[in-house]
């Protein structure tokens, strides 16, 4: 598996799992380009100031887990590792929630990063 840097900030790097890049080409179809274009400057913020200020866009679950969370639904969900953010995947959320299948999957996506099946890409 292969990852790559998605953003290189002044602070942060932004790195996208592979199924990161797949959910986000699912969701950005269904929610619009507006939608898409607001996360995606939410994460460049985050990775050149190294935190976002707001709690409606940055939200922190524990356990290194964090989602960057538009209000047109889009959220990017990932964890934290030193000064890289990983992306584990993009969803369409509606209701704001984190479900368990969301916290499932990064933690799957987790897993994998930490157990060295993933080599980083550029």
């Amino acid at each position: 598996m292969i990852i790559y840097a998605w953003y290189r900030g002044r602070c942060l790097t932004i790195w996208f799992m592979p199924e990161a890049s797949k959910s986000w080409n699912d969701v950005e179809s269904r929610v619009g380009e507006v939608c898409a274009v607001r996360l995606r400057a939410l994460l460049q913020r985050l990775a050149g100031v190294g935190k976002l200020q707001s709690q409606d866009a940055y939200e922190d679950y524990g356990d290194s887990i964090f989602a960057v969370k538009t209000h047109c639904g889009l959220r990017a969900y990932g964890w934290v590792d030193g000064k890289n953010r990983i992306v584990s995947h993009c969803t369409y959320n509606s209701d704001q929630k984190f479900t368990d299948s969301d916290r499932n999957t990064v933690l799957r996506n987790m897993y994998l990063y930490n157990t060295g099946a993933n080599d980083h890409g550029s």
